[in-house]
């Protein structure tokens, strides 16, 4: 049979010293994958991790995530090449944001501002430099020292060629408390991803903030393009009660999100395995939720997910590529 797996986890909040709940809700994660594996055969061809690696953006933190993501990867038998994450919000590091940066910032109040201002490396220099720690971790453990607000990557498995969107929806943040207002991915920045990754048959846009979060610009364009021509959304950031959502009206992603290592109590530890069966033409969710008092993973999710049985949702796959309209979206040069 065609399968194609992948293990989608978000908002892991190292910091230093480690917070003792979190070390064990973390560790349980990683035993859970390893019994999965033996015992569902829940094997992940690869892992997203959809931002918020650390808790403030320190440097000391990605010492404890370059810790983990070498166990994780290990339990998962996989190399480095199938592991793929994006920033969060809490991967700034605030103390390198400058005047200038904020005011660049808070000059972008039109798509087209937004649009010259990612198209700018001179002064996505200036902004991106609160990313410092995260960029220096990534160019250190993947490889990869090519500067970049965004990347796709190409994977051939299960007889697809999918592409991965990493999209950075935090390099905003950090001008505004609570980043009303500030939460942008920005239409060139989805423009350009989607141009590089037009040749998969199957498109997974990673960002760290859900849809609903994403600026009034942002929102107008991420339904024709994003949602429309992705397959999947996978992200995080917010308590995921409910945030699996089948389909956005008129548009063909599903939309998935995952968070764990929230301080409040009254939040929800979670993350999936997703299993892609191409011969029987159906996905699968296995939703995974941290018990705290017990201090495991377990599949037991219908208190949040009333309509997945034991914990699984499955859905028909919708692979049925389709561009959007010229209407539906202004078209901006790139």
């Amino acid at each position: 049979m065609s399968k194609l797996t992948w293990l989608h986890i978000s908002d892991l909040h190292f910091r230093a010293p480690q917070n003792d709940d979190f070390r064990i809700m973390r560790e349980a994660l990683l035993r859970d994958v390893d019994e999965l594996a033996a015992k569902e055969s829940l094997i992940p061809d690869f892992i997203v991790i959809t931002g918020d690696l650390a808790f403030s953006g320190q440097r000391e933190e990605y010492d404890l995530v370059r810790e983990f993501f070498d166990r994780l990867l290990d339990i998962a038998h996989l190399d480095k090449d199938r592991l793929f994450v994006i920033p969060g919000n809490h991967d700034v590091d605030r103390s390198a944001i400058t005047p200038g940066a904020t005011s660049i910032v808070e000059s972008l109040y039109t798509r087209d501002k937004v649009n010259e201002f990612l198209g700018s490396e001179e002064d996505r220099a200036l902004v991106f430099r609160k990313f410092r720690h995260y960029r220096d971790f990534i160019s250190d453990y993947f490889g990869d020292d090519k500067e970049q607000y965004f990347y796709v990557k190409h994977l051939e498995l299960s007889g697809k060629h999918i592409a991965i969107l990493g999209l950075n929806s935090a390099w905003a943040s950090g001008i505004v408390e609570g980043d009303s207002g500030y939460i942008l991915v920005g239409e060139r920045q989805m423009r350009e991803a989607l141009e590089a990754s037009k040749s998969a048959d199957l498109r997974l846009a990673l960002m760290h903030h859900p849809p609903s979060c994403l600026s009034d610009s942002d929102q107008y364009v991420l339904q024709p393009l994003l949602l429309r021509q992705c397959d999947f959304v996978l992200h995080g950031h917010v308590p995921p009660e409910g945030a699996v959502k089948p389909h956005y009206p008129d548009a063909k992603a599903m939309v998935i999100g995952v968070g764990l290592g929230y301080e409040d109590t009254k939040y929800a530890d979670t993350c999936n395995f997703v299993q892609l069966d191409f011969d029987a033409n159906e996905g699968s969710i296995y939703l995974r939720l941290y018990k705290k008092r017990a201090h495991r993973w377990e599949t037991d999710n219908l208190v949040y997910y009333p309509e997945a049985p034991e914990g699984i949702y499955r859905f028909p796959l919708r692979l049925d590529w389709s561009p959007p309209s010229e209407e539906s979206a202004e078209s901006v040069p790139v």
